[in-house]
């Protein structure tokens, strides 16, 4: 449990979901209750940084330098506060009790780990905005207009709820525009990290992924008589596809796929190295060549009559793009000058990550409450 949560945990700190297409939740995205300014305590509304640090810092307060540019607390503490709730919710969705001071990997706790998460972020968002001001890139009057709008429109309850300001929530926002533009201009037709078909087939290649479509003869029960049968049939389904070629053979294998494969399975496969699979299926799979039809021996599910298909091309090189250019994003943030201030030591991460689950806590028993009393009124 703990490697697949520190998988993920790494996953969410190097992909930076704002900048690949998925916001996640961000500031604008919190559900609020009507009555928030009365859930919320009135030192938290006046500067929630203030509250959740007791009062060691304030929003505005300088923690760290990035290549000279100062960052502040409410800034930095959006991304502690980020990668907490998102763990808090990770753990509670899976029945997991949520410890601060638990190992997620060999000397390093939670509250540390997170901690380094917000680390990474800051650097490499920053160092990222400073590399597209490198290559000259700027948003336009409209788009700092629509970032001024979006600040415009976030209310102040919802900033509390991840300890930051509107004006932090648009340079993340701006930090997105400008990473899309960024990546349009390194990996766009002439750009320095433009995607060749070599570079496909080697991303290809090394996360071992497969397209393919498979039909599936299970045995009715655990008997050597219906392991046979169910052979015989996958034997028979295979014998008379490859008799097929083309789309006519694709036609049949999908009919097949429709009879035989239990209801909810679509037997279509879009997979990469991770992918955890019955033994004997990727093996066999990993023989085929592309357009190529087999059959696998006896696996964990039955036989297995696969159909391999090419890589959506175009899908993959939207992944390579975003996983490349996360990459460079973290090597940024590595190169970067960073300096830590004496307040950036003053933040008790465990007490400040405590605070805010249960100021998150509070509000979202509040939206709770709000809507189960007006289930109640509708009925």
């Amino acid at each position: 449990m703990k490697k697949r949560i520190l998988a993920l945990l790494l996953c969410a700190a190097m992909t930076f979901t704002l900048l690949t297409g998925c916001a996640g939740n961000d500031a604008g995205d919190v559900s609020l209750p009507e009555n928030i300014d009365t859930v919320v305590p009135d030192e938290a509304k006046k500067d929630v940084v203030s509250y959740l640090t007791d009062k060691a810092l304030k929003a505005n307060t300088t923690v760290m330098t990035v290549n000279g540019q100062d960052i502040p607390a409410s800034y930095y503490l959006y991304w502690l506060a980020y990668y907490t709730s998102q763990m808090y919710s990770y753990y509670t969705y899976y029945g997991q009790a949520f410890d601060l001071t638990a190992e997620v990997a060999e000397g390093v706790t939670m509250t540390q780990y997170l901690r380094e998460m917000a680390d990474t972020a800051a650097h490499s968002y920053t160092a990222m905005e400073q590399k597209a001001a490198e290559y000259g890139v700027v948003l336009t009057e409209e788009e700092q207009a629509e970032v001024q709008e979006y600040i415009d429109s976030q209310p102040d309850e919802a900033m509390i709820y991840f300890s930051t300001t509107a004006k932090d929530q648009g340079t993340i926002y701006t930090a997105y525009q400008l990473g899309s533009k960024l990546r349009d201009v390194l990996y766009g037709e002439g750009g320095e990290r433009a995607v060749t078909e070599a570079v496909l087939d080697n991303y290809i290649e090394e996360n071992g992924m497969y397209n393919c479509r498979y039909i599936l003869c299970q045995p009715e029960d655990e008997s050597e008589d219906a392991a046979d049968a169910a052979k015989k049939k996958c034997q028979e389904i295979y014998d008379e596809l490859k008799k097929l070629k083309g789309d006519e053979q694709l036609e049949r294998f999908q009919e097949f796929q429709a009879s035989e494969n239990a209801d909810g399975n679509t037997g279509e496969f879009a997979l990469d190295s991770s992918s955890s699979l019955v033994a004997g299926f990727r093996e066999k799979l990993a023989e085929m060549e592309v357009g190529e039809l087999g059959m696998t021996d006896k696996t964990g599910y039955g036989y297995f009559t696969i159909l391999r298909l090419d890589v959506n091309r175009e899908t993959v090189e939207e992944e390579y793009i975003a996983s490349d250019f996360a990459d460079q994003m973290n090597a940024w943030g590595i190169e970067a000058e960073v300096t830590n201030s004496t307040a950036y030591d003053k933040i008790d991460a465990a007490a400040f990550c405590q605070k805010l689950i249960d100021l998150q806590g509070i509000i979202d028993e509040a939206v709770q409450q709000e809507a189960a009393d007006s289930n109640a009124d509708a009925s």
